[in-house]
């Protein structure tokens, strides 16, 4: 259910419910689909394959420490695959001791379910010819996501996380000896313990094996995020075993699977690490253990480490390094990427204080750098990347490279930008980097080439179809269209209200539509208004209901129409309509609506561009007793209720601040 809050509203104020659209958008977006941080399944392009511009592996390579990387490459093409559409961003990718990279990734096909399993999609020379072979098939099985491992001597793991037939969560492990070509048979390392969610517990391989264990860490992904670390033997024979840490991450999010990397062995003195954000989110906890996963130290916290850390060796001096973030930048100040490590040895040394890479100056417009990771060449050499996380998709991706172990860091190169190198993005938060030898290393990810697409649908001919001299249930279409994807499961809708009948906003899922061009869904929506009211009770003549039809594209651009109303019985009004409004051009702060109020009251600004964007109400002493937003907004026009019940009588200031721009109105409550 979408809340609105309660709105006055006459038949005069038809033109600031329109208005109203697209602010309801802006404070609550995206409501209820999936959050970014939630798995959910690709949107299926609808012509039953994908093709080049579709979906697909994309990797930067660099041969030179970091200094310099390659354009945008495409590992492969999976277009003979229909339907390769499973989690691809849960993606697990290794370099191997050849230097080739490896992706291996879930596929559910939608035509073709023989097809789906576990894929190894790699590189044989470095990047010029691509192989896929079949890991595992799914079988009666669930199949959610996959992790990946090496060893010494150059044989590859796969640790694949799904249900049974059932429905039990398990884990799987496999084993190539030739490179990735073929696999040996699917070993049941363990059915997880405790109260398990297959899609969030983000289990990580090790990258490195030992000679005898795989290693890896995971959650139970439900109540307290319980942390575990399991192992199970390299010859793939009985004898997994799996420890809980005793411990809690207190977030789901803890870390992120197919992103960053937790876990890390070190083979030289058969040592294990594992990091995670502990429970209250203050810090990264980091276990040790000397016996290859056997046991655990409690280990220490890095104080403020936060979002997705991930530990990594010096691959000369095995000491352990984690890298994150420490904070929330302010505007005009850098967003740390950092690095630690522990200085007194194995088994809890302290941790030196955070060791600045240089990022992105933040500007007021972004959110979080959110995955981190790090690798280590030799006694000098080192990388670091994270991504830049925008509004809803990442931005782009910046990478640092060091020539003295780590001490100080060159480049916060901006590798790339979706909005300028022509991607569309919306999965690239799960890169990873991928170390190899010799100044080779991958940063991998998912993404679609072509023309990003910053334009949003076209909504036209919304109509009312059923007769409005009947009682309802009400059958309501409209044409959405869109260079890109413009339909998937519940980003299309209708909303209705009776203002008679409570102050509610209800939204009514599709029912039916008939694509005109099945490849960006464009075509005829249908959605049904039923015949009773939020409260329950039934339309009645002369009921007006109120009902306008937006959404989103692929890419989340927002479109909405006019809103319209039927009078139950009697007739439809079409209001005037305004499918695209003119976009912004400077910060505009209006005065609120109505002024004086009794208890409600509505507030319009305008954003010229995307920013962070506070709306704050304050009383006359300047304590601040309302914080209507507080984010990261496109651009727009706004309107935002706000609802003063709690409130005593008297004159009260509200403030908008965005990127430089501020500006304050004053507004009185009469009770």
């Amino acid at each position: 259910m979408r809340n609105r809050g309660a709105i006055f509203i006459t038949l005069i104020l038809v033109i600031c419910l329109m208005f109203a659209v697209s602010a309801w958008a802006a404070a609550n977006p995206k409501a209820h689909r999936a959050d970014r941080e939630t798995a959910f399944r690709l949107p299926y392009s609808g012509n039953g394959h994908l093709d080049q511009n579709d979906v697909q592996y994309r990797y930067n390579k660099t041969t030179d420490y970091g200094v310099t990387w390659t354009d945008i490459m495409q590992a492969g093409d999976l277009s003979d695959l229909e339907g390769w559409n499973g989690e691809m961003y849960d993606f697990g990718s290794l370099c191997d001791n050849d230097n080739n990279v490896h992706y291996m990734g879930v596929l559910n096909a939608f035509t073709n379910a023989a097809d789906n399993g576990v894929y190894d999609v790699h590189t044989t020379d470095g990047g010029t010819t691509w192989v896929r072979s079949l890991i595992a098939a799914e079988g009666t099985n669930t199949f959610i996501s996959a992790s990946e491992a090496k060893d010494a001597a150059g044989n590859l793991y796969c640790l694949i996380a799904g249900s049974d037939a059932s429905e039990n969560v398990t884990f799987w492990g496999t084993k190539s000896t030739d490179h990735g070509m073929t696999w040996s048979a699917l070993l049941v390392v363990a059915a997880a313990p405790g109260d398990i969610d297959a899609t969030a517990c983000y289990p990580h391989l090790a990258e490195n094996a030992s000679a005898n264990y795989c290693f890896f860490q995971f959650q139970e992904a439900v109540a307290n995020f319980e942390q575990y670390v399991g192992r199970f033997p390299t010859d793939m024979s009985a004898g997994a075993t799996i420890v809980s840490l005793n411990d809690y991450s207190g977030t789901n999010y803890s870390y992120y699977i197919g992103a960053c990397g937790p876990i890390a062995y070190d083979p030289t003195n058969n040592a294990l690490f594992c990091c995670f954000r502990n429970a209250d989110v203050s810090a990264t906890a980091v276990y040790y253990s000397d016996d290859a996963g056997a046991t655990f130290d409690a280990g220490s916290e890095i104080a403020g480490a936060q979002r997705y850390p991930s530990v990594a060796l010096n691959s000369a001096s095995m000491i352990p390094c984690v890298f994150s973030n420490v904070g929330v930048p302010g505007a005009g100040e850098y967003h740390h990427d950092w690095f630690a490590y522990d200085d007194g040895g194995y088994g809890g040394g302290l941790w030196t204080d955070q060791n600045p890479i240089d990022s992105l100056l933040y500007d007021g417009s972004r959110d979080l750098l959110y995955v981190h990771q790090g690798h280590f060449f030799d006694a000098t050499h080192a990388i670091s990347m994270c991504n830049v996380w925008g509004d809803f998709t990442p931005e782009g991706l910046l990478v640092d490279y060091s020539t003295d172990g780590g001490a100080t860091w060159a480049g916060g190169w901006k590798l790339w930008d979706i909005f300028d190198d022509g991607l569309v993005g919306g999965y690239i938060e799960q890169c990873q980097l991928d170390g190899g030898t010799g100044g080779v290393a991958y940063i991998t990810f998912c993404a679609r080439e072509g023309e990003t697409d910053l334009t949003p649908p076209v909504i036209t001919e919304q109509t009312l179809v059923t007769p409005a001299t009947e009682l309802g249930p009400y059958v309501v279409s409209a044409f959405f269209s869109d260079n890109e994807w413009v339909d998937y499961e519940g980003w299309i809708w209708v909303n209705w209200i009776c203002y008679s009948h409570g102050a509610e906003w209800n939204y009514a899922e599709q029912d039916s539509h008939t694509w005109t061009d099945p490849e960006t869904a464009s075509g005829t929506y249908y959605f049904t208004v039923p015949d009773t009211h939020a409260d329950g009770s039934q339309v009645a003549n002369g009921d007006t209901i109120y009902f306008y039809c937006d959404g989103y594209d692929y890419t989340g651009n927002y479109a909405a129409y006019g809103v319209e109303y039927v009078i139950a019985g009697v007739e439809y009004v079409i209001a005037e309509r305004h499918p695209h409004p003119v976009q912004p051009t400077v910060f505009t702060l209006y005065g609120n609506y109505p002024n004086p109020f009794n208890p409600t009251t509505t507030i319009q600004f305008d954003v010229a561009t995307r920013a962070r964007v506070e709306l704050k109400v304050f009383n006359v002493l300047g304590q601040e007793v309302a914080t209507l937003l507080d984010g990261v907004h496109s651009a727009g026009a706004y309107s935002i209720p706000f609802d003063a019940s709690d409130l005593p009588s008297g004159v009260y200031i509200y403030t908008l601040s965005a990127k430089g721009f501020t500006e304050s109105h004053k507004m009185v409550l009469l009770k």
